[in-house]
This record gives C-alpha cells, sequence and structure tokens, in this order.
C-alpha cells in the first residue's frame, strides 16, 4: 500500500492511504474464486427447492388418484390421448412433437394441456371440473414441475400418468385400472416427472415418445410416484432400461 499527500484542515499535506495496482488485483481474484465456489452451491440450493416442490406436486397427485378411485367403483382415471378429451382422461389437450420444436407455437390456443378440464381437478383443486376451452390458459402450480423452464409453463401440466394404464392397452379392460385389483401397487409407477420436448399427450407411455426424452430435469435425475404413494428419483439411462422388458411390465403393468 502506498501513501499520497492531501492538503489538511491547516493548509499542510498529510498522508492517505491507497491500493496498489497490485493489491486490486488480489482482491478482484479473491472476489473471483468466491463467486465461482458459491454462484454453484446457491444453484444447487435453488435447484433443491424446486425439486422439493415437484416431489411435493406428485404426492398430490398421487393422493388425488386414492381419492379419485373410491367414487368411481374403483376404477383410476384414464392417462388420456393427444386432444383425446374423453370423460375419465386425467388431462385434457395435447400437442404435436411439431409444434413443441416451434417457440413461437407454444403461445397458440392449440398448445397445452388443459387440467382443468380432468377428470382428477375436482380432488386436486377442490373446485368443479370445468367445460372444455382452448382459451383458458390459467397455471395451476400442482401441475407443474418449476424445474421445466419456459417449455413446461406453455404446457401447463409436466407431469405423465401411467400410460399402461389405458383401457385401449393389452389386458386391461374396457373401463381401466381397478386399485384393488393391481399386483404390487408399491411397484407400479403412478406418475412420471417427464421430459417436456416428450410431452405430446399427458401419458407415459414406456418405448413411445419417451423413449427419445432426456430424463435430468432435478440435478441429473427425475421423479416417478408410485401408487403406494412413495417417490423415487432416476436417472437418465435409469429411465431408459425401465421402458425396456422386462422392467417395463414389473413397473407399468398394473396386472403382471
Amino acid at each position: 500500500m502506498t501513501h499520497q499527500f492531501s492538503p489538511s484542515k491547516n493548509g499542510r499535506r498529510g498522508p492517505t492511504a491507497a491500493f496498489t495496482l497490485v493489491e486490486l488485483l488480489m482482491v478482484l481474484a479473491v472476489i473471483g474464486v468466491l463467486a465461482a465456489l458459491l454462484i454453484p452451491a446457491f444453484s444447487r440450493s435453488r435447484e433443491a427447492a424446486r425439486a422439493t416442490v415437484c416431489r411435493s406436486n406428485l404426492r398430490q397427485l398421487s393422493l388425488a388418484l386414492q381419492v379419485y378411485a373410491p367414487d368411481y367403483r374403483d376404477f383410476l382415471p384414464w392417462p388420456g390421448g393427444q386432444n383425446r378429451n374423453l370423460e375419465p382422461d386425467w388431462v385434457w389437450g395435447g400437442q404435436s412433437l411439431q409444434q413443441m420444436a416451434l417457440s413461437s407455437a407454444w403461445k397458440s390456443t392449440n398448445f397445452g394441456f388443459h387440467p382443468e378440464s380432468g377428470s382428477l381437478y375436482p380432488y386436486l383443486s377442490g373446485q368443479p371440473r370445468q367445460r372444455f376451452d382452448r382459451r383458458t390458459v390459467t397455471p395451476r402450480p400442482v401441475y407443474r414441475c418449476p424445474s421445466s423452464g419456459r417449455l413446461g409453463a406453455a404446457l401447463r401440466v409436466n407431469y405423465s400418468l401411467n400410460g399402461w394404464f389405458d383401457p385401449l392397452e393389452k389386458g386391461v379392460g374396457p373401463e381401466g385400472v381397478q386399485l384393488s385389483h393391481v399386483v404390487r401397487p408399491s411397484s407400479k409407477v403412478a406418475f412420471v416427472n417427464e421430459d417436456p420436448l416428450t410431452m405430446r399427450n399427458p401419458a407415459f407411455h414406456p418405448g413411445g415418445t419417451a423413449a427419445s426424452g432426456v430424463f435430468v430435469l432435478h440435478s441429473g435425475k427425475v421423479i416417478f410416484s408410485f401408487l403406494d404413494g412413495h417417490l423415487e428419483s432416476f436417472k437418465d439411462r435409469q429411465v431408459r432400461a425401465v421402458q425396456l422388458y422386462p422392467l417395463a411390465d414389473e413397473l407399468f403393468s398394473a396386472y403382471r
């Protein structure tokens, strides 16, 4: 540190402290090192908070299934399809993969899901199910993964119900899956925190569009909920593995 002289009150020049260029560079270097250490830590903390919200949402969705079934003779809601919009479908709406690839299409009234029209909505909101209207774009937080970005926000639903619960699937009756008949419910997937880029419909079909997904929303993992209500985190490679036989049968087929 050097000293410079400046006039004092009595007119004399007194010493004042000043940093040299080397000292300033050292201070800047220390600040840079601290930033490099703290910024990733803050980022991890924010992501941990988002993952906590996501887990809470999935718990609520799984609980809603348990409450829904007794009101419908023990049948679970249907996974639905792209704009299929049948009465038991848990969510209505949908979009093509081509639309999802174009950010300019994300604000279209033909884009995104409509949870308020789905069969599970009253059990999650405490409000009556709403008439389907493509102009309705009100966000419903319990359906949203906070780590899904702009595309996830445009989709309005970021979770997919097990696609093998659909009555069109082999081995499932015309009314769908009966909860009390499910074999080993603690090992059967209910909802998947799916890659937004593969969500043309609100159903997770092993080996379908999800086969090309990248499942890294929460620090390299995504979250699955199971019919008994518990949650598990899966890495991307694990999500790919569970879509193949025999794991797919064990985790997604209700009656096997």
